[in-house]
């Protein structure tokens, strides 16, 4: 049975759940694996496209940039970011749920885009005071050269940091470690972002998808997490709505707006961070189906 709602008083919530142990709705939400006809396509096609023009940029930005320290190393994280945002919202946007195939997109992004970038960087270096200098596409065509001129490059030195030019096996290291960061950066954020969402199967559209929509005092983190996975709302009539700022228990609710088919809800631990900045959010329960009606009254409150 779905549970049934009593009059709410002023600042309470009130749902009085009957028996949803077993009920339809229970379970957590996780992606069917299924993928749309425009995911490879947009994922693959599309996705590999834009990390060849992000790669581009990047290494063009590389080559001029005037100060090298860490602000290479930020410049790589976000490049790397880029490619896993971008390759990872286009295979979502062809209605792509596989994590794996999606994750796959972007590893395949961020190696092309990262030799692209070397590519793009290499066309700058070797015109450095000869204006005949390879083009960009005659580099990225003949990666033997490629790699034979980057060798050459490392025994004598790229660049300067604090009066020094590294050089040899340091240069390598510091090549390896931005490769690491630029992939490791894109598949952090493309995986979370395509494990992301809740899909709608019945009409086969995203959730619309509400951060924050319900803020509650915090509680003991397994027992919101037991009672919500035994779809026991009754839980959250003790809890009650964040009465004063600090710690907090916020929902995030997920429902299809076409067909009203799908609902969800995921709950965080919010804390203040020891040094007062920023806040700490600790995952209690992933997307978990819940009934329509439940999902109606958590919106309207």
């Amino acid at each position: 049975m779905q549970p049934q709602f009593v009059n709410q008083q002023p600042g309470m919530i009130q749902p009085q759940p009957q028996g949803p142990t077993g009920s339809p709705a229970s379970g957590y939400y996780s992606h069917s694996g299924k993928i749309g006809a425009l995911a490879i396509p947009l994922g693959f096609g599309a996705g590999i496209a834009s990390a060849i023009l992000l790669g581009a940029i990047y290494g063009q930005v590389m080559a001029r940039l005037p100060v090298v320290g860490k602000i290479t190393f930020v410049i790589a994280a976000l490049v790397g970011a880029g490619y896993g945002a971008i390759t990872a919202m286009l295979f979502r946007a062809g209605h792509g749920r596989s994590t794996a195939v999606g994750s796959i997109a972007v590893l395949l992004s961020a190696l092309i885009g990262h030799y692209t970038a070397w590519a793009s960087w290499l066309s700058v270096v070797l015109s450095r005071g000869n204006e005949s200098g390879p083009s960009m596409f005659a580099i990225l065509a003949d990666p033997g050269e490629m790699f034979a001129t980057i060798s050459g490059i490392s025994e004598t030195g790229a660049w300067s940091v604090s009066g020094s030019a590294p050089s040899g096996t340091m240069l390598w290291v510091l090549w390896s470690l931005e490769a690491v960061i630029v992939i490791g950066c894109a598949l952090a954020l493309g995986a979370g972002l395509a494990s992301g969402g809740v899909y709608c199967e019945r009409c086969g559209n995203w959730c619309k998808e509400e951060e924050g929509r319900v803020m509650l005092n915090p509680a003991p983190k397994d027992m919101v997490k037991q009672s919500l996975e035994r779809q026991d709302f009754s839980v959250l009539n003790h809890i009650g709505p964040l009465a004063q700022p600090g710690p907090s228990l916020r929902l995030d609710l997920a429902h299809c707006a076409k067909c009203e088919g799908t609902h969800a809800v995921a709950v965080n631990a919010l804390s203040p961070k020891s040094d007062g900045n920023g806040t700490d959010v600790e995952l209690v329960v992933s997307y978990l189906h819940i009934s329509p009606e439940v999902s109606r009254w958590l919106r309207s409150l």
